[in-house]
């Protein structure tokens, strides 16, 4: 995505929304674009039905013309890059 581009974003959880988990590439897309779409749906009541899952109830809130802060971009992982190789090993049985 460049100039002149939009996108959108969706999020859903179970719990109340007062947080939502972005990737990286996230970001960067909605960065990018100018005018991107935030959806977060909280609340989504999930029953298993039948050996399937169902999602249903929930409330929906829209960021129109959203592109994420700085300031609101709080790190909650890291990743972590194997160097060398490991001093021992335990294979599974």
């Amino acid at each position: 995505m460049g100039m002149g581009s939009s996108g959108s974003e969706v999020k859903g959880r179970t719990s109340p929304a007062e947080t939502v988990d972005l990737t990286h590439r996230e970001v960067a897309a909605a960065s990018e674009c100018d005018g991107s779409v935030l959806a977060v749906v909280d609340q989504v009541v999930v029953e298993e039905s039948g050996g399937s899952f169902v999602a249903s109830g929930g409330n929906v809130g829209i960021w129109l013309s959203w592109t994420p802060q700085p300031e609101n971009l709080k790190p909650n992982a890291f990743r972590y890059e194997l160097v060398g190789e490991p001093d021992f090993e335990i294979a599974s049985p």
